[in-house]
Formats: structure tokens, sequence, C-alpha cells
């Protein structure tokens, strides 16, 4: 039996379940006006696409579970990161990844 193994390109943990990752992408969209080309994603590629696991992609705050339990006292007080903030960090990412 063949079996493929799925691999989280942050942390490197497995799993043979293709639910186990989440593709994350970072496109550019510059939208002209009533241009023809503004929703299509073929006109702008995915500069760089890479598959993360859930548990990376909790804890950067790109997905937020009701009641994951995974807070802390200290998590509580500080104030959630901006959008601006987390794609800033996730392109650092990427970077230092290369």
């Amino acid at each position: 039996m063949i079996t493929k193994t799925y691999t989280c390109d942050k942390c490197g943990a497995e799993s043979e379940d293709h639910q186990f990752l989440w593709k994350l992408s970072l496109t550019p969209k510059v939208a002209y006006p009533e241009s023809q080309y503004e929703n299509d994603p073929l006109w702008a590629p995915a500069i760089k696409s890479v598959e993360w696991c859930f548990d990376c992609c909790l804890a950067k705050g790109l997905i937020q579970t009701e009641g994951d339990g995974r807070k802390t006292e200290e998590a509580a007080q500080t104030p959630p990161p901006t959008l601006e903030e987390m794609v800033r960090e996730l392109v650092q990412d990427v970077i230092d990844e290369q």
C-alpha cells in the first residue's frame, strides 16, 4: 500500500492526513478601478506558497479557535497583533527560510 506523508514547512511535523496542512500564499494584488484583471487569481500568481500545520498557524495567530484552551494569563493581557504586523512577520519568515 502506498502512503503519502505530508510535512509542515515550518516545524517539520508529519502526518498522513491530507487535511493536516494549511496552504498559505503570498500574492501581490494591484487593483485598478474597473480593470478586467481586478479579481483574476491567474493575473497575480503567488510569490511564495508554504504549507503549515494547524499548530504553526495557531501559534502565529492566523487561526483562532473558540475555547482552544491555549491562552495563558500573559497572552490574555497582550493585545492581538494587527493584520499589518502579522503580514510583516509572515514575510520575514519566508525571507528567513530562503
